[in-house]
């Protein structure tokens, strides 16, 4: 969360933490890794801007889960063999919206290939997509072996029942975006397993304000 200081970051993420590990679920820090040392998060995210994913290993050590934003599939297999375990790539869309899926497919399985048992996230986005491109595109994902779909961009929300259908439970679903618990909600009800929100510092202490007030 770039809007907040380190230390207001630091004391979030920690109490944010103690609801996470009450009910088994990885918190995973975006771009900061010292944050995510400093509470022993699960994981951090990282993208290309920030320090190179060889130094980001030696920095969390081998334990800690580390994700990788990519812009190719170079980037993406780049990342793995550097010591990422996983990478995100987004699909790509200019071959999805010329109905070209014979070269879409043949990009998952060089990346799967490449990637060899690591994990594997391609990015959907949903503004430039239509339904038919989205659940076409996820069938071949999920035929591909890769291992979870990210929807983003508008209201990506309302495609989630269709990929579940489509990817029939062999890959996880991120929804991005997330603005409010509500949402959150609403997402994993509809099918995410996975959510990334825009406004992470809110939406985190509105959940410690509801496991206060219920006991979550």
């Amino acid at each position: 969360e770039k809007e907040i200081s380190s230390k207001d970051f630091y004391n979030l993420a920690k109490e944010v933490k103690q609801v996470t590990d009450k009910h088994h679920i990885p918190l995973i820090i975006n771009d900061r890794m010292d944050i995510a040392l400093a509470v022993k998060a699960a994981g951090v995210h990282i993208g290309q801007r920030d320090i190179p994913v060889a130094a980001a290993r030696k920095v969390i050590g081998k334990n800690m889960l580390l994700g990788v934003s990519a812009s190719s599939l170079r980037e993406a297999v780049r990342a793995l063999k550097d010591g990422a375990d996983e990478a995100e790539v987004t699909a790509p869309t200019a071959h999805v919206r010329e109905n070209n899926y014979a070269y879409v497919k043949k990009e998952f399985k060089k990346l799967r290939s490449a990637s060899k048992h690591k994990s594997l996230r391609i990015n959907l986005e949903c503004t430039l997509l239509t339904r038919e491109e989205i659940m076409r595109t996820c069938t071949i994902a999920a035929d591909c072996g890769i291992n979870s779909i990210k929807l983003s961009g508008g209201n990506c929300s309302e495609w989630l029942p269709a990929v579940k259908t489509a990817v029939k439970d062999r890959c996880t679903i991120k929804s991005e975006g997330i603005a409010t618990v509500l949402e959150m909600s609403s997402s994993i009800d509809m099918g995410a397993t996975v959510v990334g929100s825009k406004n992470a510092a809110d939406v985190a202490r509105a959940i410690l304000t509801a496991s206060e007030s219920e006991d979550i």
